[in-house]
């Protein structure tokens, strides 16, 4: 082997090291509905700053439960008086110490209130102690009916009706023109 031959293989050993490096996603998160129709999600952090900040869309949650030493808030969770409309819930490390850390996995639990609730996928966004942010797509979560799926069945029922009223008259006219008198 010459010189040349060496150096190739030794850039494509380390090109093929530093592409797979750049491959792997920052943060991971697995997890979606479980048996109990609740949702728990794992959150792996591949980075090199600690995980402060989760952000995660929901529909009829009541509760959301993060690591201990996370403050949370969240809009629209089931309870009387409150409009049953999507919301997000976030939870927040005060301390970078509290936050997840390189190389570590923390778990997120969401309890679903309503039977209308579907799984869904969507995103979930996520900051560093330094302020960079991230978003995980594909992340399972609970939502609502969409437009379409609510309004489906009344369209259904409306196009049914539209053919009926069309067929109708369509036959009365074809029986209107035969009784006509002939020329």
């Amino acid at each position: 082997m010459n010189i040349r031959s060496a150096l190739a293989l030794v850039g494509l050993i380390v090109g093929g090291v530093a592409t797979s490096h750049a491959d792997e996603p920052i943060v991971t998160i697995e997890g979606g509905m479980q048996d109990t129709d609740d949702y728990s999600w794992e959150i792996t952090n591949h980075g090199d700053k600690p995980i402060v900040y989760v952000e995660f869309p929901h529909f009829h949650a009541d509760l959301f439960t993060p690591p201990r030493g996370w403050e949370i808030e969240c809009t629209f969770l089931v309870n009387v008086g409150v409009p049953e409309k999507p919301g997000i819930c976030t939870a927040t490390a005060t301390d970078p110490a509290d936050g997840i850390q390189p190389g570590r996995t923390a778990r997120f639990d969401m309890r679903i209130a309503k039977l209308e609730t579907y799984r869904g996928e969507g995103e979930a966004k996520l900051r560093f102690s330094d302020g960079t942010e991230t978003i995980v797509g594909g992340v399972e979560l609970p939502r609502g009916l969409t437009l379409a799926e609510r309004s489906g069945p009344a369209l259904g029922f409306a196009v049914v009706v539209l053919i009926m009223i069309l067929v109708g008259t369509r036959a009365r006219k074809k029986r209107a023109a035969a009784d006509e008198p002939g020329d």
